[in-house]
């Protein structure tokens, strides 16, 4: 966290008044680090198995519908 506060702040300039952004932000590479490091490595990376179903897809367009009306 205080490496992505450091290049944010001063290297970055950027300005987070309750510093929310600097907290997502770690999450976030934080949650991508740990997946590349617990993916299975023995199965191959193909095309089949990367693709997503109807009903994963609509609950992801319901809740990005969900989040955009009713955010504060």
């Amino acid at each position: 966290y205080s490496l992505n506060f450091y290049i944010g702040v001063l290297y970055l300039e950027a300005v987070d008044i309750g510093g929310s952004m600097f907290i997502h932000t770690f999450g976030a590479y934080f949650g991508l680090a740990v997946a590349s490091v617990f993916r299975n490595k023995s199965r191959p990376l193909d095309e089949n198995h990367a693709s997503s179903t109807t009903t994963s897809d609509t609950f992801a367009m319901v809740g990005t519908l969900f989040l955009w009306m009713f955010w504060p």
